[in-house]
């Protein structure tokens, strides 16, 4: 799987919702998945230090083809409310959207729009650690939380 750490504002957006701490993520994350991989270029990244773990990576790159190999072979695509959400579109890989608060998310209905764009591909939304871990439990099932929203 693969995160886009985004580095936008430590405070709220309407936009974004809250920061992430992206390695803790990583790290309950790594239990469910063989690998996770930050991606996403260095410019709009966090700062993160993924210490010595042999399940999470750094692939940062200014070479958009990496990022996009790196998707393609993602069983998952995590990502905030931003243009790398239709990446999973170009590669066919589901995506979940995280947002860290309560909806309403500013823009997504543009998004949602810009979606009809690509063939179908699975995007769910979770807005807390919590429903994150769960959606990614349930990846594979023909069920989806209660906890995430598709769009």
């Amino acid at each position: 799987m693969v995160i886009f750490p985004r580095k936008m504002s430590t405070e709220y957006t309407a936009n974004n919702g809250g920061p992430w701490d992206y390695v803790q993520l990583a790290q309950e994350l790594s239990q469910y998945f063989n690998e996770v991989v930050f991606v996403g270029h260095p410019s709009m990244s966090a700062d993160l230090e993924v210490g010595d773990s042999s399940k999470i990576k750094l692939a940062l790159s200014t070479d958009n083809t990496s990022m996009l190999k790196q998707c393609a072979s993602a069983s998952l695509i995590v990502t905030q409310h931003s243009g790398a959400m239709h990446v999973g579109g170009y590669v066919d890989t589901p995506v979940l959207l995280i947002f860290n608060g309560k909806p309403p998310i500013r823009g997504l209905e543009d998004s949602i729009r810009f979606r009809v764009n690509f063939p179908p591909v699975a995007t769910n939304i979770a807005f807390n650690y919590q429903e994150i871990e769960t959606y990614c439990t349930q990846i594979g099932s023909a069920n989806t939380s209660d906890h995430t929203y598709k769009i």
